[in-house]
């Protein structure tokens, strides 16, 4: 393989900067900063691109796999992506979804190692953490999104001007770089359609940053904050780690329960009275803790209308003394109406012993919500958490992601994508500490 970065004949201007930029952060151009989290603040409303298309289509994905749409909440735009080609596109077996458009594993295993033959070229540590490879991944096909739809383009000699300057700028050779790929069994046309990618996504927040006058993070926070992010059940897409029943995306594991930790099995012969009483001394004494959403604290307080119950809001402290299970959902996402009937199954073995089961659909209208409560069937109380707020608070950067309460209030543990019936039996089964009938 012999790898072409010929100097060609071209303008200077804005060239080596572009390649300066993706020397010095080609291993980490999206930094964990960078989180594609679904409701990170957007810059304010004048400070956002100016977009010429008002809308977009949204990608096509299969039947199986179908959910409704639904308009973005008022005052808010569609995000601007390009339409992606629903059948090229192996849905069910994607590690993710961005607007419709599949992360696929072999991508992610390909970035993977073309990060670890650079690293070791540059005398760097790659990144190995799967969490960190997918959200790189997640924030490039939003930026990629973004140029299609904007019709940026890099032109090819551009692209082999830029590898010339990296590689002269970091002091390594194209014969060096040839070998190292083909070691690792990287064709030549795998690498320069990675790197392509990677210029185009920095030239493309150059130019927006210049445009605009923001920084490239404002510019992918707003991307961020318009996403559509959703996650399969718990892929593994790196070959050297075995699957794991945690999920992929995310691994907050569920932390053994310690004796500071541990949940007793609600009780069906005690008193209101003695619940009432224990419910409020504990709320006096958490009532100045500080809330998060690691294992062990306190999980963030709120209160949302509902769009089940005749009591019209709820409000999380009001369920102290009884395990909860928190699902955070939309209509769009196609893993969360795969996993819906999970739910609605679990709901029905384990809410007589005492589990609340509270879901909360982020950013969408009232309509949608409740015809696709009844056609799936979920009788357990539904929230609508319309600005996003509460699922900031959560730290939810894509659907589905479920946290796991105990009768304190306390996160247990967190699962980002599907669940499978067996996963939502360990976890809760851990809450009762008890196996289920």
């Amino acid at each position: 393989m012999q790898m072409t970065t010929e100097r060609l004949s071209r303008p200077r201007s804005g060239t080596m900067v572009v390649a300066v930029a993706v020397a010095l952060g080609f291993l980490s151009l999206f930094i964990a900063g960078l989180h594609p989290l679904i409701t990170a603040p957007a810059p304010p409303q004048e400070e956002r691109a100016q977009r010429t298309s008002a809308s977009v289509d949204r990608p096509a994905v299969p039947a199986s796999l179908a959910a409704p749409e639904s308009a973005p909440p008022a005052g808010e735009k569609a995000a601007p992506v390009q339409a992606v080609e629903g059948p090229s596109q192996d849905v069910a077996e994607a590690v993710a979804l961005v607007n419709g458009q599949a992360i696929q594993a072999e991508d992610l295993r390909l970035a993977s190692r073309v990060d670890q033959v650079m690293a070791a070229l540059l005398g760097t540590t790659a990144a190995t953490d799967p969490q960190t490879h997918l959200e790189q991944a997640i924030n490039q096909a939003l930026v990629l999104q973004a140029a299609d739809q904007a019709g940026f383009a890099v032109a090819p000699e551009s692209v082999q001007a830029t590898l010339a300057d990296f590689l002269a700028s970091s002091g390594v050779t194209p014969q060096a770089l040839t070998a190292a790929l083909e070691a690792e069994g990287i064709s030549e046309a795998q690498f320069q359609a990675y790197f392509q990618r990677l210029v185009r996504v920095e030239g493309f927040l150059l130019a927006e940053s210049q445009a605009q006058g923001l920084s490239r993070e404002a510019i992918l926070a707003a991307l961020q904050a318009q996403a559509r992010v959703s996650f399969n059940a718990g892929l593994e897409w790196r070959e050297d780690e075995p699957s794991s029943p945690q999920g992929a995306v995310e691994k907050v594991e569920a932390a053994p329960l310690t004796e500071s930790q541990e949940v007793e099995p609600v009780q069906a012969e005690a008193s209101s009275a003695q619940t009432s009483e224990a419910t409020e001394s504990s709320q006096a004494e958490q009532s100045t803790e500080a809330r998060g959403t690691g294992v062990g604290d306190l999980a963030p307080a709120f209160t949302l209308p509902t769009v089940n119950t005749e009591e019209g809001v709820l409000a999380l402290d009001d369920l102290r003394g009884q395990p909860v299970l928190l699902s955070f959902w939309t209509t769009w996402c196609p893993f969360c109406r795969r996993q819906a009937p999970v739910l609605v199954e679990a709901h029905a073995r384990y809410a007589e012993r005492g589990v609340q089961f509270v879901g909360i659909n982020v950013k969408e209208e009232q309509a949608p919500v409740e015809n696709y409560l009844e056609q799936e069937g979920m009788t357990y109380s539904v929230v609508l958490d319309q600005s996003g707020a509460t699922a900031q608070a959560y730290q939810v950067r894509g659907f589905p992601t479920t946290y796991f309460l105990d009768a304190e209030g306390r996160v247990v543990a967190r699962h980002v994508g599907q669940l499978s019936p067996e996963q939502v039996t360990d976890y809760l089964d851990r809450l009762l500490e008890a196996p289920a009938p």
